[in-house]
């Protein structure tokens, strides 16, 4: 057998045992970091259950389901305890169901074949862009039940849709009458756009709006004249940098739960050697993904400023050496068109408000040089009302 061949087979037979020993502890660490995080959640769950906090009971919960963790009896029953709380009986039952496929009772059997009894299951279909009303002429008087209608009701507001158990009786969504009878089986109601529309269905219209204010640190820089012309005789600074702060505020108006416009208008302010002094008008588009808050838009701005040291070009006559052109002071006003961007995430919630800190920047330019600010700004903006299912 040859050197190459002897190579080859040695490397097929080690390679298996290579592999394992490089992915077995990859994945035993990441399984370590799951069951780290599990027992967190579930001591999360405990603490907020204590607190009847059952809003932040359904999200601990439902990260603890989504890792894919064991989730012990205990918890099964505390998760459903805040579905139903919160009127979300198809969750209630599923996650009795979890409950009992672990350590069956006949209190949850008995629970089961209740909510069996009692409620239908139900898929509403329709248009998120054109959201039905959801209507039953008479409320149950059971507060169980008016929790899961009220529920299924804000489910449709918010998406158009709906997927869940609805207590047996007659309902009504777009002029459609519709049904709800028990047993296991799935009774689909459909909600053309066409006939959401035709019954007076809600869109997206504004879909939050209000006041956006920031302030923090800012850097300010610019270069020396791109386009200086000899003897002229007009001082002009050169290159300068320097800090100091920066202040805004306007008013945020949502066309959607990930898009607004947010008209502003700010002030940047350097201070040292040299003072500047920017005032900016600025027509800001607004992208809402999650807590992200990106904001880019164009701007107007007029820059008042002081100092000493112009341009090394600037030149009238003077005697560089009892008058340089750094020791020449300067006085004036700049204005011109720029692009302004900021970019922050959401880090605390003032309903119906929203904390942020962002980093934001600005590019001006008056046609002979450009002026660019940076800076890190902490401020509120408009909290956007997303449906949590």
């Amino acid at each position: 057998m040859s050197t190459f061949n002897i190579a080859r087979l040695a490397l097929r037979l080690t390679a298996p045992a290579l592999m394992g020993a490089i992915l077995l502890p990859t994945a035993a660490f990441a399984q370590s970091a799951d069951q780290a995080e599990a027992y967190r959640l579930e001591q999360e769950i405990k603490r907020l259950a204590d607190r009847n906090a059952w809003a932040g009971v359904e999200r601990a919960y439902e990260d603890l389901v989504n890792l894919d963790a064991q989730v012990s009896v205990e918890i099964h029953n505390v998760g459903a305890q805040s579905a139903r709380f919160l009127g979300k009986t198809f969750e209630v039952y599923q996650r009795l169901e979890r409950a009992q496929a672990i350590e069956p009772t006949e209190t949850t059997t008995a629970d089961l074949a209740g909510f069996d009894q009692q409620y239908g299951r139900v898929r509403i279909k329709g248009d998120a862009r054109r959201r039905p009303e959801l209507t039953r002429e008479a409320m149950p008087f059971l507060p169980d039940q008016r929790k899961s209608i009220e529920w299924a009701q804000r489910v449709v507001t918010e998406t158009g849709s709906f997927e869940g158990m609805l207590p047996l009786g007659d309902y009504a969504i777009a002029g459609k009458a519709f049904t709800v009878e028990a047993g296991p089986e799935w009774q689909d109601v459909s909600v053309s756009r066409k006939e959401a529309t035709a019954a007076g269905a809600s869109g997206e219209g504004v879909v939050y709006k209000g006041p956006v204010a920031v302030v923090g640190y800012s850097f300010y820089t610019s270069g020396a004249p791109s386009d200086p012309k000899p003897n002229v005789e007009v001082a002009s600074p050169e290159t300068f940098s320097g800090s100091g702060f920066h202040v805004a505020g306007g008013y945020e108006i949502g066309l959607t739960r990930q898009f607004g416009v947010a008209p502003t208008v700010s002030y940047r302010g350097m201070f040292g050697s040299s003072t500047f002094h920017h005032f900016t008008a600025w027509a800001a588009a607004a992208f809402r993904p999650g807590d992200l808050r990106i904001a880019v838009g164009p701007s107007y701005g007029v820059i008042q400023g002081s100092g000493t040291g112009v341009a090394d070009w600037f030149d009238v006559g003077q005697s560089q050496t009892q008058n340089p052109a750094d020791g020449i002071r300067y006085t004036g006003i700049s204005a011109g068109p720029g692009l302004k961007f900021s970019a922050g995430y959401g880090l605390l919630d003032l309903e119906p408000l929203q904390g942020v800190v962002e980093l934001g920047g600005i590019i001006q330019t008056d046609g002979a040089r450009t002026y660019m600010g940076f800076g890190l700004h902490v401020g509120i903006v408009p909290k956007i009302p997303r449906f949590e299912g």
